[in-house]
């Protein structure tokens, strides 16, 4: 038995190295120190106010996105097979496009800035409490798949008596990549201190993983035909 194969390339199986690109943390909490306590003031317009708790730091930056698959190879344009009028054996005619590579994994999320601290407390007024850290950026979307190559239309020339009824048509899609993996979340922020210098807050959380890319399109199919 006989085989003909048009066929584009695959493109590799392996996706593309995760995305390395890790944004900065977000700047400390502005302005950096909340407002102090005040204890002042004659009986009639007496002060007590605490020191004011310090504002949670602000959420780090998304990550980078991941890097798109490579599309699969397409097969050439205007293709024409001649099957020879000796031929008497059946035939099996492959027309398929290539397979596209995955997506890259996206980056990680940036830090989370630092939280406020808190005011400083005043004679029987006490501190406020530093701002809990700003929770991690989220992470980066995976990169897209790439595309299936296109299987373009084939011209099959049946030379002589070869009968078409004695030939097998294979076609395969060209596949889509999938997806690359969402990034994963960035850390959290340190906390802002207490007034008086007192001890820091709590960090802040990490951020959430990022999304998974799009799977990539599959290619266009095309056909064997006598001629």
């Amino acid at each position: 038995m006989g085989k003909w194969v048009v066929q584009g390339d695959d493109a590799t199986l392996s996706p593309p190295d995760a995305q390395d690109f890790v944004p900065g943390p977000k700047s400390k909490w502005v302005p950096t120190k909340a407002a102090k306590g005040d204890d002042s003031g004659a009986l009639w317009w007496d002060h007590d106010d605490p020191g004011q708790p310090g504002h949670q730091g602000e959420d780090g930056w998304p990550g980078a996105p991941g890097r798109d698959g490579a599309n699969g190879g397409n097969t050439p344009q205007g293709v024409k097979l001649y099957i020879p009028a000796d031929t008497d054996t059946t035939l099996t005619l492959v027309l398929s496009g290539g397979n596209a590579q995955p997506g890259g994994r996206g980056g990680v999320g940036g830090m989370g800035g630092e939280g406020q601290d808190g005011g400083d407390g005043d004679d029987e007024q006490p501190p406020g409490e530093g701002g809990k850290g700003g929770t991690g950026g989220p992470g980066g979307i995976g990169g897209a798949g790439g595309k299936g190559g296109t299987a373009y239309d084939v011209d099959v020339v049946l030379e002589g008596n070869v009968n078409w009824s004695n030939v097998i048509q294979q076609t395969h899609q060209g596949l889509g990549g999938r997806g690359g993996d969402g990034g994963p979340g960035g850390p959290g922020g340190p906390g802002g201190k207490r007034g008086d210098d007192g001890p820091q807050a709590p960090s802040g959380d990490y951020g959430p993983p990022g999304p998974p890319g799009p799977r990539g399109a599959d290619g266009y199919l095309g056909h064997f035909h006598s001629v």
